[in-house]
């Protein structure tokens, strides 16, 4: 989705068109979230879980705006909130 207006907007011309790609390519994204965020059967512990891991993502991104930094680092802290919890 998020190659797509980078293809199309060179052959159309359409503002509503590179829009609706560009609001298309965040909802996918949202939506992806949400359904790696919360799982069924739905599971408490492991909400608290990534609600936790979401904290350092949250201050590192902040902290540095380094988008791949932030990612590494809920990437660890998950890890070890999951194997120590």
């Amino acid at each position: 989705m998020r190659f797509l207006p980078l293809i199309w907007k060179k052959k159309t011309d359409s503002a509503f068109f590179g829009e609706f790609l560009d609001h298309a390519a965040s909802a996918l994204l949202a939506a992806l979230f949400v359904t790696a965020f919360v799982e069924f059967p739905f599971q408490a512990h492991s909400l608290e879980i990534k609600s936790l891991a979401l904290l350092p993502v949250l201050f590192s991104y902040f902290r540095w705006k380094n988008l791949g930094l932030s990612v590494v680092l809920g990437v660890l802290a998950h890890f070890i909130l999951s194997q120590f919890t």
